[in-house]
């Protein structure tokens, strides 16, 4: 049973290729603290695939890594219905890369906001590229 509030294991990025299709190709933009790839396509294998990259060499310790990995994934597992909805209504699929590039940790609420500042960007974004 597939329940629209959950991270599935086929909505995380993890093809190779796809990842270095989205890097070489996928359009960027930048709402701190994320730098965010994406790419919209018509595979329709899952209508959303998402990857979250936290820089080693920024946080050197794996416990603050998965932290921020962790608060991420929920805030994006809460929010994500109303662009996979869009999504799937429309017969496209998107796969992005959350990237973390702030120097601090935020606390929850702060990334929230920034998830669904996210999420809409990729809503609008995803309306121009119809027309």
């Amino acid at each position: 049973m597939y329940c629209p509030q959950s991270f599935t294991k086929q909505e995380r990025l993890s093809d190779k290729k796809k990842i270095e299709e989205l890097f070489e190709t996928g359009k960027v933009f930048n709402l701190s603290p994320y730098k965010v790839i994406y790419l919209f396509d018509q595979s329709g294998q899952c209508p959303l695939r998402m990857l979250i990259a936290v820089p080693g060499k920024t946080y050197r310790k794996a416990v603050q890594r998965n932290r921020i990995r962790r608060i991420t994934r929920e805030a994006y597992r809460k929010n994500k219905l109303n662009l996979l909805n869009t999504i799937k209504a429309r017969g496209n699929s998107l796969s992005m890369i959350l990237i973390y590039t702030d120097k601090t940790i935020l606390s929850y609420k702060e990334i929230e906001q920034k998830i669904i500042l996210i999420l809409q960007r990729l809503l609008s974004e995803n309306e121009q590229s119809v027309q």
